[in-house]
């Protein structure tokens, strides 16, 4: 036999076969059956008799009409109360009556051998209605015309030598009384057994209202249980969009870091420019007078890379600030994504204590807010990971920040120079010699710049990976995070296929 499945409803019994349940129905099948074994048994006594005019009997013939005609008439009553009334309880003793008074008139009247055994399919069919009245009734009328019809034999003397006669009367008399202690222990044997199936029922009626209270008791555990899923999953979600909150800013920082990459080679560009514009200072002052005009358009390209320089240098200064910036609001999401860890961790906590309190039932989610637990313990480590790399961008992005100030230092010194060396190309003639001192001095701070400037790079190349760094333990604590969301989803369905088992059980209350 296949199992039932969960949440499938119980099959219906057939309430056909136990339609005669009802005692009004048993009644009626009763009176119809008897009614019918009566109208049967008439046929061959009417046919008797019409043989016996036939076979020119006529004294046998009219000693049957009047037991014929009883048993008829009380066939015919009982055929017009039948129609009107089929569970009738007058019924059965219309029929008993009116057939015992055309059995006994027979019997006494009767000297055929068979006579006796024309009551007993009536009699049987009277276990039919589990009246012990009707039955005592039928029993005493019964016997009490075997008595009769031996005390008439007797008198008469067709018992005393006459075998099968004698026979006949005593075998009539020990197949009543044994119907009767028969279907009397028929009666206690079905009377016991009704009671012990009342016991029975009494029994499962108590042990249903049991797995009732049980069933009640579950479903209010189920449903504590399943609002602490519902916290799981929503504090799962806050942990979710915090992770990709950090992700956005994460990827914010990485392009802030390229586009300090790219700057970064600008600055390089133009000290390689300079340098390059200072050889070629150099050379003009060395070759000839002749191209001071020459040199003079070189310094204002030289003024102009230098103003390059400067707001290179501001614009590395302000990305530098916003770094620290966004690195203090990561610093602020870790430390919301502890404390979210944290209670997720106490939620899982009661939740495991809960579980146990249910016992049995709360085993499996028991299991499950353990995963969540220790789910909640890693993205705590890595909320503390992510945090201490975080200050090290923050420190890194301070070295950073005062390594331009630096720079933005010498970029104005390198101006103030410029300044100097244009007021000088006045007097380039006669100042030749100071020029290319001066020239020199530039060199020497372009160098710095360079030097300067390979630090910003390299402390670049750290935030970068610094940042790739975070990235990636974003996108790991957001796929756990997702994890325990499709868990908490799991479990809460686990909890509703519970709850809805144990509603079933209300079809069996009251």
């Amino acid at each position: 036999m296949e199992e039932r499945k969960n949440n499938e409803p119980a099959v219906e019994v057939n309430q056909t076969v136990r339609k005669y349940s009802e005692k009004p129905i048993r009644d009626a099948k009763a009176n119809q059956t008897v009614l019918l074994l009566m109208s049967f048994m008439d046929i061959p006594l009417t046919l008797a008799l019409l043989m016996q005019f036939t076979a020119k009997d006529v004294s046998y013939g009219k000693a049957a009409i009047v037991p014929i005609a009883i048993t008829l008439l009380g066939t015919l009553v009982s055929w017009g109360i039948y129609v009107k009334d089929k569970s009738k309880e007058a019924l059965r003793y219309v029929m008993l009556g009116s057939f015992l008074i055309g059995w006994g008139y027979m019997m006494l009247t009767e000297k055929s051998v068979l006579a006796c055994t024309y009551i007993f399919p009536i009699m049987f069919a009277l276990i039919l209605y589990y009246d012990r009245k009707l039955e005592k009734r039928a029993f005493g009328g019964i016997m009490l015309f075997m008595v009769l019809r031996g005390v008439s034999l007797a008198v008469t003397g067709s018992l005393i030598g006459d075998d099968l006669t004698l026979v006949s009367v005593c075998t009539g008399i020990v197949v009543t009384l044994s119907y009767h202690i028969t279907a009397r222990a028929a009666k206690d044997f079905d009377h016991d057994t009704i009671w012990s199936i009342k016991d029975e029922q009494a029994r499962q009626n108590m042990m249903m209202e049991d797995i009732i209270r049980i069933s009640e008791a579950v479903t209010s555990e189920v449903g504590y249980t399943d609002s602490l899923v519902e916290n799981l999953r929503n504090s799962s979600q806050v942990v979710h969009n915090s992770i990709q909150e950090i992700s956005v800013s994460t990827q914010i920082t990485a392009e802030s870091v390229q586009e300090q990459t790219q700057m970064t080679s600008q600055i390089k560009d133009a000290i390689e420019e300079t340098a390059e514009n200072a050889r070629i200072m150099v050379e003009a002052a060395e070759a000839s007078a002749r191209m001071a005009e020459e040199s003079m358009d070189m310094m204002n390209q030289m003024r102009a890379g230098a103003e390059t320089i400067g707001e290179t240098n501001s614009h590395v200064a302000e990305s530098m600030s916003q770094l620290q910036d966004k690195a203090k609001e990561v610093e602020q999401i870790t430390e919301v994504i502890f404390e979210i860890s944290s209670q997720t961790n106490l939620l899982a906590l009661n939740a495991s204590i809960e579980s146990a309190r249910a016992g049995e039932a709360g085993r499996g989610f028991a299991v499950v807010a353990e995963q969540i637990r220790e789910l909640s313990e890693q993205t705590r480590k890595s909320t503390e990971q992510i945090a201490g790399i975080v200050k090290e961008l923050n420190t890194n992005a301070q070295d950073a920040v005062d390594i331009v100030g630096v720079s933005i230092e010498a970029s104005k010194k390198q101006n103030e120079m410029i300044e100097n060396t244009a007021g000088g190309f006045m007097a380039i003639r006669d100042n030749v010699e100071t020029l290319t001192q001066r020239i020199g001095d530039i060199d020497s701070k372009i160098n710095h710049l360079v030097h300067s400037n390979d630090k910003i790079i390299e402390s670049i190349s750290q935030l970068s990976a610094t940042s790739q760094q975070v990235s990636a333990s974003a996108s790991e604590a957001e796929e756990r995070s997702q994890q325990n969301q499709m868990e908490a989803q799991e479990a809460k369905k686990l909890l509703n296929s519970v709850q809805e088992i144990v509603q079933g059980f209300a079809k069996y209350q009251n």
